[in-house]
């Protein structure tokens, strides 16, 4: 047996190693072998995934397309779905496992799925799978749940299950050291290949803005029957986001399906709508700034929405290291980008903050890239502070939100401003009115839906510089 298994192993044949071990267990049922069998398996299924998406009835539907007989890689993935599902999806999905060929992998499912408290779903499953590993897991039960006068029925259950695995034939076919050789072998394996993909997808994380770590870790996902190799080289071959009109459908289905899996390590600080570009997350909406969540998902980012968001913990959030490609920010409070890193971000949103505030925040020099700035300032927003914008060769355009009563101010501001700006766009507060401001003398345009023709040329006339716009 043990030639025959490492020819197998050799030429990394594992659907035909798994069949053969399933048969062996099949007809002996050595527990030893069945645990050898959920290694094997884990070759062919470790990172094979069943559809899950939103509906639940849709989510059955693909479910039990994907369960075959014939294809025994396809149950571990299919029941690793099942652990979100609610009762009533899971007793029709019970239903249909109920048919499955006995397999030491099912009723190992079973066994711990004991502790989720459903027992009458699993217990009589126990007795029919024929595992003797069960008897470890159900003779504890059976004595906590003795004498529980609402549970009499399930405690008779356990007791048939009991006795039925107690007359269970068990034939030892392998020798121990047959039995240690074959699992030394497929755990070298194993080991080898989860090295692999974790150096892969270290190679994205630590060059994100490069199209060549993708596209290898593609290849080498699809190999493995991963389907989000498929989506990282659908995505590639446009580069475009997901969340763009036209769609392919299939890279669409993937998303619907897998998407919310994919983001999981980000799943605690993001809220749902999560954007991917070229394979992975390009941006997000947070709800969280936890200095804490060392993920390596942070660094694909291009693009974060922060509005309202709070600090444990300002300063150490926000950092190159963490998002090496991220370029659009906010609204977010200074407060959290108190870095002494320079960020690579090129269009940043802050949100109001005292003058004190916004100096310190000018002066921590961690924005050289900048080229479009927004404050959400108050009405006391000083227009002198105009003067204390980072004078960055990169610095192209600045966005602020004030009252109406300091536009003039401004103006008279921006008319004498040397600095590199080229646009500059004023909006009230509360109101529709807008200025666009050109300080190279290019012109001056207003748009406003409530003030009259006199209180436009009253402004009109305070602004000299801008006479001829």
């Amino acid at each position: 047996m043990l030639e025959v298994f490492r020819d197998a192993l050799t030429e990394k044949r594992w659907p035909a190693l798994l069949e053969l071990l399933l048969d062996d267990w099949r007809k002996h049922r050595d527990p030893r072998v069945a645990e050898l069998v959920e290694l094997v398996s884990t070759c062919v299924d470790e990172f094979l995934e069943c559809p899950g998406g939103t509906n639940p009835q849709r989510r059955l539907e693909q479910w039990t397309q994907f369960l075959d007989p014939k294809e025994p890689r396809t149950l571990r993935p299919a029941l690793r779905a099942l652990e979100r599902w609610k009762r009533p999806q899971l007793e029709t999905a019970l239903a249909t496992l109920a048919t499955w060929p006995d397999d030491p992998r099912l009723s190992h499912w079973h066994d711990e799925a004991l502790n989720g408290g459903i027992l009458e779903l699993h217990v009589p499953a126990l007795v029919k799978r024929g595992d003797v590993r069960a008897l470890a897991r159900l003779r504890p039960l059976q004595r906590e749940l003795s004498g529980t006068f609402t549970r009499q029925a399930l405690v008779e259950d356990i007791d048939t299950a009991i006795d039925a695995l107690r007359k269970t034939r068990v034939i030892e076919t392998w020798t121990a050291e047959d039995l240690s050789t074959a699992t030394s072998a497929v755990n070298a394996f194993l080991e080898a290949r989860r090295k692999s993909r974790s150096e892969l997808f270290a190679a994205v994380y630590a060059r994100p803005l490069e199209d060549g770590p993708r596209a290898v870790l593609a290849d080498f996902l699809l190999e493995l029957g991963d389907v989000r190799g498929e989506f990282i080289a659908l995505q590639l071959a446009h580069g475009l986001p997901s969340d763009r009109k036209k769609v392919p459908a299939r890279e669409k289905e993937l998303l619907e399906l897998w998407g919310e899996r994919w983001v999981e390590p980000l799943s605690d600080a993001v809220l749902k709508g999560t954007v991917f570009r070229r394979g992975f997350p390009a941006a997000c909406e947070l709800r969280d700034a936890d200095p804490t969540l060392h993920a390596l998902e942070w660094a694909t980012l291009e693009r974060v929405f922060s509005f309202g968001l709070g600090a444990r913990d300002p300063g150490s959030f926000f950092s190159a290291k963490r998002f090496p490609a991220l370029r659009t920010l906010g609204p977010v409070d200074p407060s959290l980008l108190a870095t002494p890193e320079p960020l690579a971000i090129e269009t940043l949103s802050v949100t109001w903050c005292s003058d004190a505030e916004f100096s310190r925040f000018i002066a921590s020099a961690s924005f050289p890239h900048v080229r479009s700035l927004r404050i959400d300032a108050q009405a006391r927003f000083d227009a002198m502070l105009l003067d204390r914008v980072p004078a960055t060769s990169a610095l192209r355009e600045l966005i602020c939100n004030i009252s109406a009563s300091a536009v003039s101010r401004w103006a008279r501001m921006l008319a004498t401003h040397r600095g590199p700006l080229t646009r500059v766009v004023v909006s009230g507060l509360g109101s529709s009115w807008q200025w666009t401001l050109e300080p190279s003398g290019k012109g001056l345009r207003v748009s406003d839906a409530t003030w009259s023709t006199a209180e436009l040329e009253a402004e009109h006339r305070a602004l000299p510089l801008f006479a001829a716009s």
